[in-house]
Formats: structure tokens, sequence, C-alpha cells
């Protein structure tokens, strides 16, 4: 029995040695790895990369980029955009400023995109492409820019930074008989109803010419010629009042002017055949809600009420050169001239809230204090 015992604590002590043998081989065994559980760290899987600390990387990259957003911060958002792409895909799914580099980069976009058509800044880049000095073969360009600028909400248009630009460029346009020319020398006979426009501009420009430079004018004859086609007879006036777009804007003004003019000159019995008399008086009306006089339309006092209507309210100090261009071409003007500045009203407050903000904040000032010379004729 005894012997029998011995025999059976000797199997059990056999068999623990087997064991302990078996798991000291195991532990030498260099291939066998357990899984890490650092933070990010992985061991072969990962690469030994640090997940979360090139994460951080990228994080502080997105974050150095200043705002706002500029073209000078294409190298910024690239760099950022680089190292993410960069990252192994366990990494990116760390990076926590990944939405705020694409609203980086979409903001990017928008400044390099083409203006869109109808926008004041669709305008401007149009009004960078006129070359100096101005010569008639650019006319369909400023017309472009003019019915443009006409056709843009309110709002829109005093995002519009080129009105001066575009007004000095018309006068310079129209001031000069030699383009006046040109532009004659492009409309063929018998005049058409959508030369009617031109042919008022050319008129109202010759109109304001000195008596020197309308000496220089040789296209007179073809002028009046074009003008006999369409503005000696009733249905002529009807055709061309009925091809004017509304809204009416202040780019008709002298249409609408000339049409006045040749009614009032036709016969009696022309007259009779007429048939627009009452859409004449009402585009007159608009007109004058625009601030251009009815049946008074001055045509020397209109690129100043232009310059007016075009400084961007609200006042800041910023419009002081707007505002004082206004003031100098207003006191360029005769006293008669100065009488058809509809907006002179407009212009003495606005220059009455320039001095207060320069002033900061103190009482508004006469007409003395803002430089208007007050024209004899009486304007109140």
């Amino acid at each position: 029995m005894e012997k029998r015992r011995k025999h059976i604590i000797g199997l059990i002590l056999g068999l623990l040695c087997l064991c302990l043998l078996t798991l000291g081989f195991k532990s030498c065994d260099s291939s066998v790895r357990l899984p890490s559980m650092g933070n990010g760290v992985h061991g072969v899987n990962g690469g030994g990369v640090d997940f979360n600390g090139e994460a951080k990387k990228v994080d502080d990259l997105i974050n150095g980029i200043k705002t706002p957003i500029t073209l000078e911060s294409a190298a910024a958002i690239g760099a950022a955009r680089a190292a993410y792409d960069a990252l192994p895909d366990g990494a990116k799914a760390k990076v926590s400023l990944l939405d705020k580099l694409k609203g980086f980069e979409a903001d990017l976009a928008a400044l390099n995109a083409e203006p869109k058509e109808g926008t004041a800044a669709y305008l401007d880049n149009l009004l960078a492409g006129i070359k100096t000095p101005v010569t008639a073969d650019q006319w369909d360009l400023l017309s472009k820019i003019r019915a443009g600028y006409n056709a843009l909400p309110d709002g829109e248009k005093a995002n519009f930074k080129g009105l001066d630009k575009l007004n000095g460029f018309e006068l310079d346009l129209f001031n000069n008989p030699a383009n006046l020319d040109s532009l004659l020398g492009g409309i063929t006979l018998p005049a058409q109803a959508k030369d009617a426009n031109l042919l008022a501009k050319i008129r109202a420009a010759f109109d304001r010419l000195s008596d020197g430079d309308k000496a220089n004018f040789k296209g007179l004859d073809k002028l009046e010629s074009l003008e006999a086609d369409l503005f000696n007879t009733g249905a002529g006036l009807d055709n061309i009042l009925n091809g004017i777009p509304t809204p009416i804007t202040l780019d008709d003004a002298d249409l609408i002017s000339r049409i006045r003019t040749a009614y009032e000159n036709l016969p009696e019995a022309e007259k009779a055949n007429f048939k627009g008399l009452d859409k004449l008086n009402g585009f007159e009306l608009d007109l004058s809600n625009l601030g251009l006089p009815s049946n008074n339309i001055n045509p020397n006092a209109l690129p100043v009420i232009d310059l007016i209507n075009g400084i961007p309210t609200p006042i800041t100090l910023d419009c002081e050169d707007a505002i004082n261009k206004a003031l100098d071409a207003y006191n360029a003007l005769s006293d008669a001239d100065k009488a058809g500045v509809s907006n002179y009203d407009l212009l003495k407050d606005y220059l009455s809230q320039l001095e207060n903000l320069k002033n900061n904040g103190s009482g508004s000032g006469s007409d003395s204090e803002t430089g208007i010379d007050v024209p004899s004729t009486g304007v109140e």
C-alpha cells in the first residue's frame, strides 16, 4: 500500500515538472507578443506610429492658419492638407479640426473663383479691363457695365467699387469730339430703333461741347440725318419709347429728353399720331423720383447727380474721397447748372455727416463750413 502511494506522488510530481518545463520553453520564445494597450502606440500592426501625436501636429497646423482667410493663406492651408493626407487612417481619425480645415479650403476656393455674373464684383472685374484713354471701341463694354450696374439690387450696388471710375470713363468718352465721330461711324443708314439711345447720348454730348470742340466734330450732318430717320414721326417716337426697358434708370435720361424734344417739334398732325404721350409723362415722372427733374433735364448737372447718388451709405470716414469728388464737380458748375443738381440737399447732408464724424459727433456745419459754393439762383 505504501509503495502504491509513493508511486502516485511521483507521477504527480512528474506532471508538475513537465508543466513547468513547457512554460519555461514558451517564455523563451521571442516570437510571442502580447498586444500593447498603450495610448495610441501600436506594435507591428501600428508600425510604431504615435497616432495621437501625429494628429496633434496636424491640428496645430490648422490652428496656426490666420483668419480671415485671404489669397495669402493658400500656403498654410496647403501645408495642413498635405500633412493630413500623409497620415495613416488611424491617425486621421484622431484629427479634431478637419472640418475647420475644410471650411478654410472653401473660403480660399471662393476667393479664387471668378466673380459671378450679375454681381458688383463681376462689374468691377469688367471695369478693370477698360484701357485709358477711353476710346469709342470701348463703348460696348462700358454700356454693358452701366446696364449691369443699373440692374443690381440696391444692396449690391453699394458693393460696386467702380462707380466713380465708370462715371469718369463715360465723361471722357463723350467729351471728345473724335470719339463722338467714331461712335457715329458705327451707325449705318437708315437708323434703327436700337440706335436711338446712342444717338441721344451723342446729341446730348455734342450739345455740351465747347464751341471749339463742336467745330472739330465732323459728323453733325450725319447725326441730323440719323435723327430725322428716328425722331421726325409720331410712329417713330412710339417705336423708340416702346423699346425702353423698365424700370427706368438715370441712364435713360438722354433718350427720354430727346423723345420729349422731338415730340414738341413735331407738326400738329404728327403729334396726333404719337400714342405714347402718357407713357412719356410716366417715364419723366420716374426720372424725377430718381432725382432728375422731369421736363427740365440739365445734361451738365447729370454727372454730378450720378456722383452724389454713387456715394456709399451709411456715411463713414472712408466716404470722404467720394464726397469730395462730388463736391468739386458741383462747385465747378455754373450757377444755372447747379440749380439742376436735384440731389444737392443730399450732398449737404452727407457733408454734414462727414464733418460730425471727423469732429467726434460735434454739430453740423453751415454751407460755408462744408465748402459748397451756394448758387446765386437760390437753391435752398
